[in-house]
């Protein structure tokens, strides 16, 4: 889960991202940083 999290801070350009954050709240959140989301969450290794 930490990977995870410290993978959508980068995505979103800010220091952390907890579980209880709500994505659509960040200031970068778009369609872009959806398609980004996607593409790189298959990925992913935990």
């Amino acid at each position: 889960m930490n990977k995870f999290l410290e993978q959508m801070a980068e995505i979103f350009e800010v220091d952390a991202v907890t579980p209880s954050d709500v994505l659509t709240y960040f200031d970068v959140w778009d369609s872009l940083t959806q398609l980004s989301i996607s593409h790189w969450l298959p990925n992913l290794t935990m």
